[in-house]
């Protein structure tokens, strides 16, 4: 009573003749289990990205804020950006003029480019590097 007719339709939609059940039920499960195992990937990448991104965030902090200097308060804020911005590029962390070319409605914000790409650029899924 088993029929070898077993293909698939435009639709990738299973056709069957006089198959038993059980077999027809195998077949739809394995299907299920290889769209399930797609999604476990598409999470898993998903994730793997995330992490990335919190280590950066972890050592761009740590970067920026590791000024133990009791003068270091004292040193203009520009000259403070500066000196920074010089250590997280030498770092690979963030590159200041790619941030600002790459997204030049930084310039109008008025706002520190490092700043912004905190509070605006990673949720936009703005890159910090060229």
């Amino acid at each position: 009573m088993e029929n070898s007719h077993i293909h698939f339709n435009n639709k990738k939609e299973l056709i069957v003749g006089n198959m038993p059940k059980d077999k027809i039920d195998i077949i739809r499960m394995t299907d299920e289990l290889a769209v399930l195992a797609n999604m476990l990937v598409e999470q898993q990448d998903k994730v793997a990205e995330l992490e990335k991104r919190n280590t950066w965030l972890r050592e761009t902090g740590k970067t920026a804020l590791d000024y133990h200097r009791w003068w270091w308060r004292f040193i203009p804020l520009s000259w403070q950006r500066k000196s920074r911005d010089k250590l997280l590029l030498s770092k690979g962390l963030f590159d200041r003029e790619a941030y600002v070319r790459d997204y030049p409605d930084v310039i109008t914000s008025s706002e520190d480019p490092l700043r912004h790409y905190f509070y605006h650029g990673i949720f936009e899924d703005r890159h910090n590097m060229s």
